[in-house]
């Protein structure tokens, strides 16, 4: 929903500007997703309720439990307001660093190096980890994986099959936008990070809709970046919280899978069919 709650946002819009386009403000942004992002969050919990019964529906249990933690636990120590000072670090150096220079893989190797000084976590528990390395390595294959396929021509293969058809299709613009976006969109099964997907496609797609007459290529920009928070869920390597959730073990791989498909086709019919036609016929005056 928002310009900077997901790393490659900024680098679409830097390579949408580079291709023409005009540059989309944080407020732009927030409103051309607004309707969309209320229609999920309404919808997901109480589908995800529904698909996805939990065991456990209610414990007076738990409750009472979890505030004795907290009485336990006591006042906020020197090393939680330490780790609190170097989340909201973390943050401030990947929403602020780039026009300094730094990157955001920068900003995390800081905030660890500070937190093990700091005596956060220890070395011993950063080698331990073993749902991080995998993590790691898993991510590692699969980015080059996708690499590969940038490499040896599949993605242009399919970003130019993609033009030709629509260029011989003479469909009407707003169904064209609806295809390009529904392919983009699909097309991340092939990517293990939103970040390699923006940098193979991104401009391949915006390429595609500036050769189709009557396509706005500002409006196509805009639901093609807008589109990328919601494609993570597609598979268990899609975005990095996914492999996180697909490593703690509680997920199993065709669930994984299965609810990745429903969940994202759902992501996808409301994107198109709510945000689409609220930013092409209302809120583009405001944008």
């Amino acid at each position: 929903m928002f310009l900077t709650a997901l790393a490659p946002n900024p680098l679409a819009m830097e390579i949408a500007t580079k291709m023409g386009v005009n540059e989309i403000s944080w407020f732009s942004w927030f409103l051309a997703f607004l309707p969309c992002g209320v229609v999920l969050i309404l919808l997901v919990p109480l589908l995800a309720y529904k698909t996805c019964k939990p065991t456990l529906k209610g414990s007076k249990e738990v409750s009472l439990w979890a505030k004795k933690e907290l009485e336990s636990m006591g006042r906020f120590s020197l090393k939680e307001i330490l780790m609190l000072s170097l989340t909201l670090l973390a943050l401030l150096g990947w929403i602020f660093g780039k026009p300094l220079g730094l990157h955001a893989s920068a900003t995390a190797l800081i905030v660890m190096v500070l937190m093990t000084f700091c005596k956060i976590v220890s070395y011993e528990d950063i080698i331990k980890n073993k749902s991080a390395f995998n993590i790691f390595l898993l991510l590692g294959s699969l980015l080059t994986m996708a690499g590969g396929l940038k490499n040896v021509g599949f993605l242009n293969f399919i970003g130019n099959a993609a033009q030709n058809f629509l260029e011989h299709a003479n469909l009407d613009p707003l169904i064209a936008v609806l295809f390009i976006v529904a392919l983009f969109y699909l097309s991340h099964y092939f990517f293990a990070s939103i970040t390699a997907h923006v940098s193979a496609l991104f401009a391949l797609f915006v390429g595609i809709g500036s050769h189709i007459q009557g396509v706005n290529l500002q409006e196509l920009s805009l639901f093609l970046m807008l589109s990328l928070g919601i494609m993570g869920i597609l598979t268990p390597y899609g975005t990095g919280p996914s492999t996180i959730y697909y490593g703690s073990g509680y997920i199993q791989s065709k669930d994984f899978w299965k609810w990745g498909f429903i969940f994202g086709f759902l992501y996808l019919i409301v994107f198109l069919s709510v945000c689409v036609p609220w930013v092409k016929f209302i809120a583009f005056r405001w944008l």
